[in-house]
């Protein structure tokens, strides 16, 4: 999803910096980024760009992983709220007699809430295990003697590939052992809590997958692998990480229907404490949702400012002395001139 549309706010994505006031065809123009990073991308002197084209770009594997991140967290704030509105809605209609008869219902819904859970656990232990799979090439890659995916020797060695493997069927196994242990002798405590324990294994699996990507967007191909096999690794991480991030939601559903089923009034309880209680779960969700959708945008805003773009047509030069052209991988500091632009007259 864009998350600019999706948490209601417009983000712009040119971020760009130069020491001139105004563009002028007499000088060159120094663009510069106004936070300091690792350069991944510049384009080669000589280049000429169209207003509005990438020129430079700073490493952005950390804020794009927040970004998803802040994606999942609106989505389940949206939820929330939503779900709270439609449940207040429908109370508001309900006399003294149907709230008792609602009561009466609650074990029927802690029973369908904890096939419901059963069900989400398998799913997890089943996405889990196609991720592992999909991601498989990297970590034979990683650990063979003779490697056709060439990635940094100090960003993954076949220890740390090894033991993330390791952690992740771990994960996996941990999932399966929590669906086994659900049963009609477990109490709605213990269901939350091996939702909880399922999400913290979700937690985990998606911050290795993070990782892999980071690695995979290092990575360059021997002379024994086709482009076309590289990007279908590539396609494959992101096809896990999907799948990954899906289920976070899932499980924090599940997780949240089990907590509400459980707290339901019971029959003595009058419609009056019950309003009070919805309208004060609403505003919660409210004000959740609101700090979800303002995190999305700071980081969101934080991500745009990361990418260097040209603010008019022309053709890329070094940096005007004594400036000098940084190279990729080097950590540039805010303000610190990238490229010179000059612009078309």
């Amino acid at each position: 999803m864009l998350l600019g549309v999706a948490v209601g706010v417009g983000v712009s994505a040119v971020v760009l910096g130069w020491n001139h006031p105004t563009v002028s065809a007499e000088r060159p123009l120094n663009m510069y980024f106004s936070v300091p990073g690792r350069l991944t991308f510049v384009v080669p002197i000589g280049t000429t760009v169209a207003a509005g084209d990438v020129v430079a770009r700073l490493d952005d594997s950390a804020l794009s992983a927040a970004v998803r991140q802040a994606e999942v967290n609106v989505a389940v704030a949206e939820a929330k709220a939503a779900e709270l509105q439609a449940v207040a809605a429908e109370q508001n209609l309900l006399s003294r007699t149907a709230m008792r008869e609602a009561t009466n219902d609650q074990n029927a819904l802690f029973k369908k809430d904890r096939q419901t859970l059963r069900t989400v656990l398998a799913t997890m232990a089943t996405t889990t295990q196609n991720a592992v799979a999909h991601t498989n090439a990297l970590f034979i890659n990683a650990t063979s003697s003779n490697p056709v995916l060439l990635v940094p020797a100090d960003a993954l060695s076949a220890a740390a590939a090894e033991s993330g493997r390791t952690s992740v069927t771990a994960n996996v196994d941990n999932l399966v052992a929590l669906e086994n242990s659900v049963s009609a002798s477990s109490t709605s405590a213990d269901l939350i809590a091996t939702a909880q324990n399922a999400t913290a294994d979700i937690a985990e699996i998606q911050l290795f997958l993070e990782s892999l990507h980071f690695l995979e967007q290092q990575a360059s191909t021997s002379a024994a692998t086709s482009t076309a096999q590289l990007d279908l690794w590539q396609q494959k991480i992101a096809t896990a990480r999907t799948g990954i991030d899906t289920l976070i939601y899932s499980i924090l559903s599940a997780q949240d229907a089990l907590t509400y089923d459980t707290q339901m009034p019971q029959a003595s309880s009058s419609a009056v404490v019950l309003d009070n209680h919805l309208a004060s779960h609403e505003a919660a969700a409210a004000r959740a949702l609101a700090s979800a959708k303002s995190v999305a945008s700071s980081t969101l805003a934080a991500l745009a400012k990361l990418t260097l773009h040209a603010p008019a047509a022309g053709s890329i030069a070094a940096p005007a002395a004594p400036a000098r052209l940084p190279s990729i991988g080097q950590l540039v500091t805010a303000g610190q001139p990238i490229i010179s632009l000059l612009p078309k007259p």
